[in-house]
C-alpha cells in the first residue's frame, strides 16, 4: 500500500508542477514512486533555473519595498506559484517579518507550489503561532501531501505546537504521504499514549487502519513498540481488527518484533485476540517468523494464546516444519524454552518432543534447568516419557538434586495438573537416596495433598502405582511402610488391584507384596478388617512370584499368606484351595472369577484369601449368596469379616455337587 500511495502523492506533485491534471500522469504509475520524485525534482529545478534571473530581479526589487506595501499589494499580483518561486530569494529577515503579516490565504495557495528543499531552513524558523493559522486552512483543503511535504523541515517544537490542531485522521493522512518518513520518529513520541490510543480507535470507526498499519510499519521498532502497548489497551474490538489489518497488509513481519517491547500484561491481552483463533491469521504469523527468522519473536506469544489460537497455532506449524525451528529459536535462548512448553499437547506433542530429543546434550540441559528455574517442570513432563533414553535420564538426574521442599512443590504441582504419573516416572529414574527422600515425601504429604493419584481417572491412577513400585524399588523397608500405612486409607477396592497390576506391569512383585503386607499391618494395629476382590489371574500370577520368594517374614506377609495358601507338597497349584469352596468345574472354569482378600482381624486357621465366583450356578449372583447367608447369620454377620464368612459358606454351598437323587 505505501508504494501506490507515494506513486499517487509524486504523481499529484508533478501535475501541480507541470500545471495538468494529475489524470493525464496516470501512464506513468508503474514508473514508481522513488523515479518520479527524482524527475519532478529534477523538473522543478529546470524551471527554476529558466526564471530564476527574473525570480532574482523580483526579490531584489522587494528588498526595497517597504513590507506593508508588499502585503497590500501581494494578493492582488502575486500569483501563488510566483509567490512560491519568490520565497527561496527573499532575504531570510525580510522573509520572516514578512510572512506573519501576509493574509493566511495567499499562503495556502502558495504552499503547493513551495520547493521544501529550497525554503526548508526558513520553513523552520516560521513564528508557531503563523503555523497554526495556516494548518487549519491546509488541513480543511485536505492538502495532506503539502503538509507532508513540509514534516522534514519542521522543528519538534513547531511539531508539538501543531498536533492539537490536526485531528486524528488528517494526522494519519500526513504520515501516510510525509516524504521524510524518518520524521515519524520525532512526531510519534511527541505524541502521549491516549492519543494514540484514540487515533488508532477513529482509524477502526473510519475504515483506515491501514493508515495505522503504513505507520507502524514506517517508525522505528522503540517507537513501534510503545504504540502495540498502547494498541493492547483497546477494546477487543478495535485490537481484533488491528490484527486482521496486519494480516491483510501482510505485514506481521513489521509487528512480531514488538513483542520483546511489550508489557506483559500487553503481550498477555494482544496475544488472547480472537483473531489469533483464525487459521489464515495464525498461517500468516507462522510464514512471516518462517520467512523472516522471526521465531524468537513468536515464542512470548505462544503461552499466552487462547487454547483455540495455540491450536491453529499448532495447526499452522505443520506447514513450514516449523515445530523444529521453534524449539531451536526457544533453545538458543535458554530463558525462552519455557514459554513454548503449553503446546507440549496433542496434536504436536511428539513432534516437538522428537525436535527436543535432537538438541546436544549440553543444550539440553540448559533448556531443562531453565525450565525448572521457571517452575514450569510440570509442562515439560508430558513430553519427557517420548524422550530418548539419555534425555529421560538426565532429566531424572536434575531432578534427583531438588531438596525436600522442591520435590514436595513439584509432586503437588504435578498432581494439580493432571501429570503425576509422568513426574513419578521421572522420580522412578532417580539414585536409591533421592527416591526414598520421594517415597517420604510422598508418604508426609498423603494426608494434605493427593500424591496417590486417588482423583485421577482410572487408567492415569494405574500409571500412579506403575511408577510408584518403580519409585520404591529397594527402597528400605520402614519408607515402604510408611508409604503402605498412608495408602491404607485410599478406598481399597481400587488400591489393591492396582497394586497387583502394577507388579505384573512392572516385574516389582517384591515391592507389592511389602506395600500389601504394609496395609495388612496397619490393618491389624488398627483393629480394623479390611477386605477387597481382586481378578482371579492377578492373585494366581501373585502365588506364582510369591513361591520364588524366599522372604516370608511378616514384612512379606501377603506373599506368606500366598504361599500358605497355594502350596500344596511344595508344588505350585494352578487351581484354588478347596479348603473354602469346593473345587467344581463350574468355579474353576469361570471367565471372571475373583479373589477376595481379608486383612486385618483374621483368626487362627482363617484363610485370608478365598475364591468368589462372578456368578454361582442356578444363576444367582454373589451378592445374592452374600445376603442370604446374612440373614441366616447371627452376630457373625455384623462385621465384614463375618460377611466373608457366609459368602464364602454360600458360595460353597451353591457349587457343591448333589448327590444324585
Amino acid at each position: 500500500m505505501t508504494e501506490v500511495v507515494d506513486t499517487r502523492a509524486e504523481l499529484v506533485k508533478l501535475s501541480r508542477i507541470l500545471n495538468v491534471d494529475v489524470s493525464e500522469l496516470a501512464f506513468l504509475e508503474t514508473v514508481g514512486w522513488q523515479a518520479l520524485r527524482e524527475f519532478r525534482q529534477q523538473a522543478t529545478d529546470q524551471f527554476f533555473v529558466a526564471a530564476e534571473s527574473r525570480l532574482k530581479n523580483l526579490a531584489a526589487a522587494a528588498k526595497l519595498v517597504p513590507n506593508p506595501v508588499i502585503v497590500k499589494l501581494a494578493p492582488k499580483y502575486f500569483e501563488p506559484r510566483m509567490a512560491a518561486a519568490v520565497a527561496s530569494l527573499i532575504d531570510e529577515d525580510k522573509a520572516l517579518k514578512l510572512v506573519p503579516k501576509l493574509p493566511v490565504g495567499l499562503m495556502a495557495d502558495a504552499s503547493v507550489y513551495i520547493d521544501p528543499r529550497r525554503v526548508g531552513p526558513l520553513i523552520s524558523k516560521v513564528p508557531i503561532e503563523v503555523a497554526q493559522r495556516l494548518a487549519p486552512i491546509l488541513l480543511e483543503r485536505e492538502e495532506f501531501i503539502t503538509l507532508g511535504q513540509f514534516i522534514d523541515f519542521v522543528t519538534p517544537e513547531m511539531l508539538a505546537g501543531l498536533l492539537p490542531v490536526v485531528d486524528d485522521i488528517s494526522l494519519l493522512r500526513i504520515a501516510e504521504v510525509t516524504e521524510n518518513k524518518a520524521q515519524l520518529n520525532v512526531i510519534m513520541p511527541l505524541i502521549d499514549d491516549a492519543r494514540i490510543g484514540r487515533t488508532i480507535q477513529t482509524a477502526k470507526e473510519a475504515g483506515m487502519l491501514g493508515n495505522a498499519v503504513e505507520l507502524l510499519t514506517e517508525v522505528s521498532l522503540e517507537v513501534r513498540g510503545r504504540m502495540v502497548n498502547v494498541a493492547a489497551q483497546q477494546s477487543d474490538s478495535v485490537l481484533d481488527a488491528l490484527v486482521h489489518a496486519v494480516h491483510s497488509a501482510g505485514s506481521f513481519a513489521m509487528l512480531l518484533p514488538t513483542t520483546t517491547w511489550m508489557e506483559p500484561q500487553n503481550l498477555a491481552r494482544f496475544a488472547k485476540s480472537k483473531a489469533f483463533e483464525t487459521a489464515d491469521v495464525m498461517k500468516g504469523v507462522v510464514a512471516a517468523a518462517d520467512r523472516d527468522d522471526l521465531w524468537a519473536a513468536v515464542v512470548p506469544l505462544v503461552p499466552n494464546f487462547t487454547a483455540a489460537g495455540r491450536r491453529e497455532f499448532a495447526a499452522a506449524l505443520g506447514n513450514v516444519d516449523g515445530v523444529e525451528k521453534l524449539v531451536d529459536a526457544a533453545a538458543a535462548v535458554p530463558a525462552l524454552f519455557p514459554l513454548i512448553l503449553p503446546l507440549a499437547t496433542d496434536p504436536i506433542k511428539e513432534r516437538l518432543a522428537a525436535a527436543v530429543g535432537k538438541l546436544e546434550v549440553s543444550e539440553f540441559e540448559r533448556i531443562v534447568q531453565s525450565v525448572i528455574a521457571a517452575n514450569a517442570l510440570t509442562e515439560l513432563l508430558p513430553i519427557v516419557p517420548m524422550l530418548p533414553k539419555a534425555a529421560q535420564e538426565r532429566v531424572s538426574d536434575l531432578a534427583a538434586n531438588f531438596d525436600p521442599t522442591q520435590m514436595r512443590e513439584a509432586l503437588v504441582d504435578a498432581s494439580e495438573n493432571g501429570v503425576l504419573p509422568e513426574l513419578l516416572e521421572v522420580a522412578a529414574g532417580m539414585p536409591l537416596a533421592a527416591r526414598e527422600q520421594t517415597v517420604g515425601i510422598i508418604s508426609d504429604s498423603a494426608e494434605d495433598d493427593d500424591l496417590l493419584g486417588v482423583t485421577l481417572e482410572p487408567d492415569d491412577q494405574q500409571n500412579v502405582w506403575n511408577q510408584l513400585l518403580k519409585l520404591a524399588d529397594d527402597v528400605p523397608l520402614p519408607a515402604l511402610e510408611q508409604l503402605s500405612q498412608r495408602a491404607a486409607f485410599l478406598p481399597l477396592d481400587g488400591v489393591m488391584p492396582s497394586v497387583l497390576k502394577a507388579a505384573e506391569a512392572t516385574n516389582e512383585w517384591t515391592t507389592s507384596f511389602a506395600i500389601l503386607s504394609g496395609i495388612h499391618k496397619r490393618a491389624e494395629s488398627e483393629g480394623v478388617p479390611l477386605e477387597f476382590t481382586v481378578p482371579a489371574r492377578l492373585i494366581q500370577m501373585a502365588a506364582e512370584k510369591a513361591s520364588e520368594t524366599t522372604d516370608t517374614t511378616d514384612s512379606l506377609w501377603f506373599a506368606k499368606a500366598l504361599l500358605a495358601q497355594y502350596a500344596k507338597d511344595d508344588a505350585y497349584a494352578k487351581t484354588f484351595d478347596d479348603t473354602a469352596i469346593h473345587a467344581s468345574a463350574a468355579v474353576r472354569g469361570a471367565a471372571e472369577s475373583a479373589v477376595q482378600v481379608s486383612m486385618g482381624l483374621i483368626g487362627e486357621g482363617t484363610q485370608p484369601i478365598r475364591s468368589v465366583a462372578a456368578v454361582v450356578p442356578g444363576g444367582k449372583t454373589v451378592t445374592d449368596a452374600v445376603t442370604g447367608a446374612a440373614d441366616l447369620a447371627t452376630g457373625l454377620a455384623s462385621s465384614l469379616f463375618g460377611r466373608a464368612k457366609a459368602a464364602s459358606k454360600a458360595v460353597s454351598d451353591a457349587v457343591a455337587p448333589k448327590d444324585p437323587e
